[in-house]
């Protein structure tokens, strides 16, 4: 049986649109490329550039969907560790290859967060940005292997003076996410709109097309 080339050109369409989906998967956007540890608990930096572990840390703060109820009171008592998120490899891959990691700062990042480790009866806490939204939340086993694998302290003695810098905890408010948050989402909806379209297209179009054959034939 041939197709007509209308047939064929949605066909493509929703081909298309079906790849896009693919490659809209948030997946690729869930961790940041590179993560870079720093605090008066770290004798120096320590950079995480293995994207895939960053991938299990990141996924180990969404493990537990709801929100610790700790306040800034509580956190100025417990030392924390900033946790430097670069995200878009895009935009940083091709400034590691040129001028090494040791190019990568702090301060440069796209986003902040900040990891209290366990102390005492506490849980050990990551704050910052999750699924939109803005903060404190526990950190699940895997978050904790790959920092504990990286050297980041993951439980410290308890300590009764304020110490560090925190971050706003009260409440949680949602924030918009950068470009680089949204971009995957865009892309998944529009090629959910090719397929959809494709699919309408396609069966509207073989519908008239068997109907003209059906009227040729008679």
């Amino acid at each position: 049986m041939r197709h007509s080339p209308r047939m064929l050109l949605l066909l493509a369409i929703t081909l298309v649109g079906a790849l896009a989906l693919s490659l809209g998967t948030p997946v690729g956007a869930a961790a940041p490329r590179f993560i870079i540890a720093s605090g008066t608990l770290l004798p120096k930096l320590i950079l995480l550039d293995d994207w895939q572990e960053n991938l299990l840390l990141m996924g180990a703060t969404v493990e537990d969907d709801a929100l610790v109820d700790v306040s800034n009171a509580d956190l100025a008592t417990r030392p924390s560790i900033d946790l430097a998120l670069f995200w878009d490899a895009a935009i940083w891959e091709p400034l590691v290859q040129r001028h090494g990691l040791s190019s990568l700062q702090p301060q440069d990042a796209n986003q902040h967060a900040r990891f209290y480790p366990a102390t005492g009866p506490a849980a050990p806490l990551f704050v910052g940005m999750a699924e939109g939204i803005f903060g404190p939340r526990r950190l699940g086993e895997r978050g904790l292997a790959v920092l504990a694998r990286r050297g980041v302290p993951t439980r410290i003695a308890p300590v009764s003076t304020p110490v560090g810098t925190i971050l706003p905890t009260t409440g949680s408010r949602a924030i918009s996410p950068k470009w680089e948050g949204i971009r995957p989402l865009i892309v998944m909806m529009i090629g959910m709109a090719l397929i959809v379209a494709g699919l309408a297209r396609f069966h509207c179009v073989r519908f008239a097309d068997t109907h003209s054959l059906e009227e040729v034939e008679r």
